[in-house]
């Protein structure tokens, strides 16, 4: 393995109806990964059905920092659904 190579961190964020402080949440989990420069970092928004902004926030978000993504769920699944999507993503 290389000993150079960043281990990649994926920070894992589950939302419903956030949209009043997905961009304090960005603020900071920014400042913490500008803040770890030996590791690459990503976040996976799991939008669970939102009736809010919070995928346009989302939406926005990823066009300002490549390291954020998200994932929209049709409709609010629940807690255990939206967790067990992420390892059908990998």
């Amino acid at each position: 393995m290389d000993e150079n190579k960043k281990k990649l961190v994926t920070i894992l964020v589950p939302a419903y109806n956030e949209e009043e402080v997905l961009h304090l949440l960005y603020e900071r989990l920014d400042k913490l990964m500008n803040n770890n420069p030996k590791y690459d970092f990503e976040v996976l928004f799991v939008n669970d059905g939102s009736k809010d902004r919070s995928l346009q926030i989302m939406q926005e978000l990823r066009e300002k920092d490549k390291r954020i993504c998200y994932l929209n769920l049709s409709r609010n699944f629940g807690k255990e659904t939206r967790n067990d999507s992420r390892f059908r993503l990998l």
